[in-house]
């Protein structure tokens, strides 16, 4: 029998009935969760939902609420999540960086599903439609465009001609606005609210967290004869919105922060805490009608083997150049090479993050993004710097990165050439030429996940508003590398919580690695991802990740935090209840 053959899902024509049990954690505090889920009859089906409701106090001023990173919602939450063995304490598959992961996977998600499902199951709210920013005036001290691209549902402030939801011209430095109101009223689930009869709850799924392994496989619990536990560890919840891996704050509550330091007002910190006392796990147990050749299969000599994918993360850190290290007016050539060890593994995908580390930081041009305070403060207020502390005065440090850090992957350089990149497995190149357009990368990228990539192009690249030659005649050639905002395709006016739809520009940056043989099945159907051992079996030698990089002089955030998922296949083992997890 082909090994492709065998289907370790459940079909539909065996199922019984499905049991479902509510499963309160044993040990939980805001730091960790343990739950025992015991042997219930019935495989454990991958549609369990782990419930997290959050609260985060709030002043009296709703315009000072904190929100949860908007492409990854309740995820930023869990740092990690593993399903381990009670009998033995195995491993049996894991996940070290679920928010991570989720901005990944909600990147190929469609539309529709994002709008109507995930923002009210996991408080996401990354939908698109034309942006609402006014007439055209690109002359103006705020340069909108009409039928750009942005969030749905945001109120946008310096409208022109300006409108009921965009009255406060000093936003956000007053604090005026109530970010529920008007048609922003419309994405209240993904926000924090203050209380628990007022919180969403929010849900994840075990097909969420461990992706490889529930897409072909229902977990035969049942044949465990000590049950599994689900084990959950929480992200950081620090005080100020660089410390706070789990949410963000509006622009309002970072000032209002700055000047309670000073003695001038009072406010409350971000302070995202989690429900422990409504924590639940609601398991769904899948019954089948004959479970016998199962049950023959796992009291035999041999057990049952099942294969799946599990996650396996590794970071590496990518120092850029110096502002003092740059040639003025060049292009600065680095190359970066990092081995990865993973002898012995097979390995289905391989993708790659590359999390910015410091501000966001270009020269002061008038024209510009980030242009300087205070001629340029509102094209700052529409560009969200990373890791910036809060600020008062309208400065860059005050805005709010609706991503962190944390969760964005954006491009070593915004030249249309700036980033080549080249794998090397058992001493052989992935990729007969090295990546380096965008769209190469984005094409690899489909293939590996198997499925299209469903947000705009310009969120996974910046190069649509890099300067070129209409500029250089423009600008007398003086503002080489920078980024202009009105040619962006994605709308910049200053949203309520302020940051606009152009801080996504180029923060899905993902680069993905098919190392699976594709299947052509007998209906003709060509398969490329996660099919049980297919994957590529790597040696003794070191992955080898070779990254050539052209850094244009104004582009001071090079450096990065490299993480890179390997998708690896194990092997899961069954015998007389006793579990075992080998890697392939």
């Amino acid at each position: 029998m082909s090994k492709y053959a065998f289907n370790q899902a459940m079909e539909e024509s065996n199922l019984s009935h499905i049991n479902t049990q509510i499963i309160h954690p044993i040990a939980i505090n805001q730091d960790t969760a343990t739950f025992n889920i015991t042997n219930r009859g019935g495989s454990l089906d991958k549609h369990t939902a782990l419930v997290l409701p959050i609260t985060c106090a709030q002043p009296v001023d709703k315009s000072r609420q904190s929100f949860l990173p908007l492409n990854v919602g309740i995820g930023a939450v869990i740092r990690s999540a593993q399903l381990v063995s009670n009998g033995n304490g195995v491993v049996i598959c894991q996940n070290d960086n679920v928010g991570q992961w989720f901005a990944l996977a909600h990147s190929f998600q469609q539309q529709e599903f994002r709008k109507r499902v995930l923002k009210c199951r996991h408080g996401i709210f990354e939908d698109y439609e034309a942006s609402d920013a006014g007439v055209m005036n690109l002359a103006g001290a705020t340069a909108d465009a009409p039928g750009r691209l942005g969030v749905a549902n945001l109120n946008n402030l310096n409208r022109i001609p300006a409108d009921a939801s965009s009255s406060d011209p000093n936003y956000p430095g007053t604090a005026l606005g109530e970010i529920d109101s008007f048609e922003n009223a419309l994405n209240t689930n993904y926000r924090i609210k203050p209380t628990s009869a007022t919180t969403a709850n929010l849900y994840v799924r075990l097909e969420a967290l461990f992706p490889k392994m529930y897409n072909g496989l229902q977990l035969p619990i049942h044949m465990i004869e000590a049950g599994v536990s689900l084990v959950i560890q929480f992200s950081r919840n620090g005080a100020t919105q660089i410390t706070n891996e789990r949410g963000c704050m509006t622009s309002n509550n970072n000032l209002a922060i700055v000047a309670d330091a000073a003695g001038v007002s009072a406010t409350t910190p971000l302070n995202i805490s989690i429900l422990t006392n409504e924590v639940v796990l609601l398991t769904d147990y899948l019954v089948a009608k004959d479970d016998d050749q199962l049950a023959a299969r796992v009291m035999s000599p041999e057990g049952l083997t099942l294969q799946f994918g599990d996650l396996l993360w590794n970071s590496f850190f990518l120092k850029g150049y110096s502002a003092a290290g740059q040639v003025a007016a060049e292009r600065n050539y680095k190359r970066d090479t990092f081995n990865l060890g993973a002898a012995n593994e097979v390995i289905r995908q391989m993708y790659l993050f590359f999390n910015p580390t410091q501000t966001v930081e270009y020269e002061a041009r008038g024209d510009t993004i980030n242009a300087a305070a205070p001629a340029g403060v509102a094209r700052q207020r529409a560009w969200a710097l990373y890791n910036a502390a809060p600020t008062a005065g309208g400065a860059p440090g005050v805005m709010v990165n609706p991503l962190k850090n944390i969760y964005a992957s954006i491009p070593l350089s915004n030249l249309k050439d700036g980033e080549r990149l080249q794998i090397k497995i058992n001493q052989q190149n992935v990729f007969n030429q090295p990546l380096e357009s965008n769209a190469h990368k984005l094409h690899e990228l489909q293939t590996a996940y198997g499925s299209s990539f469903c947000k705009p192009q310009c969120t996974y690249e910046n190069t649509d508003i890099v300067f070129d030659s209409l500029d250089k005649d423009r600008f007398a050639g003086t503002f080489a590398g920078d980024h202009f905002g009105p040619k962006s395709l994605m709308a910049y006016t200053a949203s309520i919580q302020g940051w606009t739809c152009q801080n996504l520009i180029g923060s899905n940056h993902f680069i993905g690695v098919n190392l699976q043989k594709p299947l052509l099945t007998n209906q003709g159907q060509l398969i490329r991802a996660n099919l049980p051992g297919s994957g590529t079996r790597c040696g003794p030698t070191p992955i080898v990740i070779e990254i050539d990089r052209l850094i244009p002089r104004q582009q001071r955030n090079s450096d990065r935090n490299i993480n890179v998922c390997l998708v690896v296949e194990k092997t899961l083992n069954i015998r007389m209840g006793s579990i075992s997890v080998i890697d392939n």
